[in-house]
């Protein structure tokens, strides 16, 4: 929960940009700058956590993109005929077998950039996974005693997605969602790092970590805070979904 809590101040806490000062650049790990300063002279550790709202953000705002069209799509999967459902199971096996940012690249190259970009491209290449998760969450739900019960008794269903499916599947899909989550993160800041997405100006992890290995042998602090940073919020994410069991 601590860790959470971090998470969400790095979100809701607003920082000042950062400025240059080109007389400290590259200067290691002191009292005044836990993780040393950059090439520009700039606090890396402020850089960081200025970049995690950014960051933070868009992998949270893609999370909900990606989760909502992926739980309607493998809702509607399971209940459907079997025809349908084994259908939508393969088009998803099809979408799953293209890496998801690969995906993410070739959408960056075909839309004009902004953030709606971003948020696209990452959430089209993951909601296929919430497709599949859904689906073997929903499906066995569906032949549930209480389920046969509900329709014997008459009830529609859309009743029965309400009433009974979604109170049961609701905890496992939602927990899910964090692992849609640390995948969106990782894609974001793989686009980042490839110079796709953002400006050379933007304090970006992936940015960060771009300009960071060029300095890895001379100042290897200027990568260490955003690759920390990532590590711990993806580490967070994973947490919360394990300890949600969120495997079916």
């Amino acid at each position: 929960m601590v860790s959470l809590a971090a998470v969400i101040i790095l979100v809701i806490v607003p920082l000042p940009p950062p400025d240059s000062a080109v007389a400290e650049r590259l200067l290691p790990p002191s009292g005044d700058h836990p993780f040393g300063t950059d090439q520009f002279g700039r606090s890396v550790l402020v850089r960081t956590l200025w970049a995690a709202r950014a960051g933070i953000t868009a992998a949270a705002v893609t999370t909900v993109a990606a989760g909502l069209l992926g739980m309607l799509i493998g809702t509607l999967s399971a209940l459907a005929n079997r025809w349908a459902d084994q259908l939508a199971a393969r088009l998803t096996d099809a979408l799953l077998a293209v890496p998801g940012l690969l995906v993410a690249l070739v959408v960056v190259a075909l839309l004009p950039e902004s953030a709606v970009q971003v948020v696209l491209a990452v959430s089209l290449g993951l909601f296929p996974l919430m497709i599949r998760y859904t689906r073997a969450v929903v499906l066995p739900l569906r032949s549930a005693d209480y389920v046969t019960v509900a329709r014997a008794g008459g009830a529609g269903w859309l009743r029965i997605l309400i009433v009974h499916i979604l109170p049961n599947a609701g905890p496992l899909l939602l927990s899910y969602l964090a692992t849609i989550f640390a995948w969106a993160l990782v894609n974001i800041t793989a686009l980042e790092f490839l110079g796709v997405v953002g400006s050379p100006a933007d304090a970006l992890w992936g940015r960060l970590l771009r300009d960071g290995r060029l300095y890895l042998v001379e100042a290897p602090w200027v990568a260490l805070a955003p690759t920390l940073a990532l590590i711990l919020v993806v580490s967070v994410a994973a947490f919360l979904s394990e300890s949600k069991n969120a495997r079916p």
